[in-house]
């Protein structure tokens, strides 16, 4: 790669993203998952994409999370912000 080029590790997470929203996949998590009394603001499929995608961008364990490895991203290309993920900070 050229020294003035710019990656992210998480290239392609919004496409990946996109087709998750456009096949309905986070609507049939949550009319089939019920974990949470209240959905404010996340739902059931927030919480299972935000481990999916984890674990897309190289996290190993839910840690990753919770010690803010994962940053909330830019919007995809559908317009909407990613739920908990993307640009990784560099990771030994």
């Amino acid at each position: 790669m050229a020294e003035k080029s710019q990656g992210m590790s998480c290239g392609g997470i919004g496409a990946m993203h996109q087709m998750v929203k456009r096949i309905g996949l986070p609507e049939a998590i949550d009319r089939r998952l019920e974990l949470l009394k209240l959905h404010l603001p996340y739902h059931e499929s927030d919480h299972v994409l935000n481990i999916a995608y984890n674990v897309l961008l190289g996290g190993v364990r839910l840690e990753d999370i919770d010690l803010g490895l994962m940053r909330r991203g830019p919007a995809s290309p559908a317009g909407d912000s990613l739920p908990g993920a993307c640009a990784r900070v560099n990771l030994p």
